[in-house]
């Protein structure tokens, strides 16, 4: 038998987003983007490069 526990009560799922968001901030800026697109969203007009925008991607979060 395991000791893990499958359920997590309402009060802790509620702020679990906002304490990731904390966690990620706090470890600084190669946290931040280093979630990528959760944080910083790919511009629309980078998918119809050649690379699907990769390039101008990590441009863009680079000058973030």
């Amino acid at each position: 038998m395991t000791d893990a526990v499958g359920t997590k009560h309402p009060l802790y799922i509620e702020p679990a987003d906002e304490w990731a968001l904390m966690r990620d901030t706090t470890g600084g800026e190669k946290e931040v983007k280093g979630a990528g697109i959760q944080y910083l969203p790919q511009p629309s007009g980078f998918k119809a490069q050649d690379d699907g925008g990769k390039a101008l991607y990590e441009a863009y979060q680079k000058r973030a």
